[in-house]
C-alpha cells in the first residue's frame, strides 16, 4: 500500500469514528438511563452494556435484543457501531462518571442473577 492510500484509509476511519460517536454517545446515554430502571427491557439493555464493558464476564444471548422496542434496538446498534469503529474510549468512558455508573449496573445485575 502506498502512503497516499494509507493516508486516505486513515482519514476515512477517522471520519467514520466521528460519525459513529456523534450518533453513538447520545444513544449510549439513553441506554444507560433505561438500564438503570427496573423493567425487562432494562435488564436486556443492562446485559448488552455490561457485555461491551466486560464481555468475558458478561456474555449475553443476543436474541434477547429482539424483545426491545424498536427505538432501543436502534440505540443498541448505534452503540455497537461506535464500539466497533475503533473506539477512542472504552464504552464507560463516553459518559460522565462512567466507571461508577457501570459498576452500579454490574452490581444490580449480580443481584438480579441472585449471585
Amino acid at each position: 500500500m502506498d502512503p497516499e492510500s494509507i493516508r486516505q484509509q486513515l482519514e476515512w476511519l477517522r471520519a467514520r469514528r466521528e460519525v459513529t460517536e456523534e450518533l453513538g454517545v447520545p444513544a449510549l446515554q439513553r441506554l444507560v438511563g433505561v438500564a438503570q430502571k427496573g423493567s425487562g427491557q432494562s435488564r436486556t439493555v443492562r446485559q448488552f452494556l455490561l457485555g461491551l464493558y466486560n464481555g468475558p464476564q458478561w456474555p449475553m444471548d443476543l436474541t434477547a435484543l429482539r424483545g426491545l422496542d424498536p427505538d432501543l434496538q436502534q440505540d443498541v446498534v448505534r452503540v455497537l457501531l461506535m464500539d466497533m469503529a475503533g473506539p477512542r474510549l472504552e464504552v464507560h468512558e463516553h459518559i460522565a462518571q462512567g466507571e461508577q455508573v457501570f459498576r452500579a449496573l454490574w452490581e444490580r445485575e449480580v443481584r438480579a442473577r441472585g449471585e
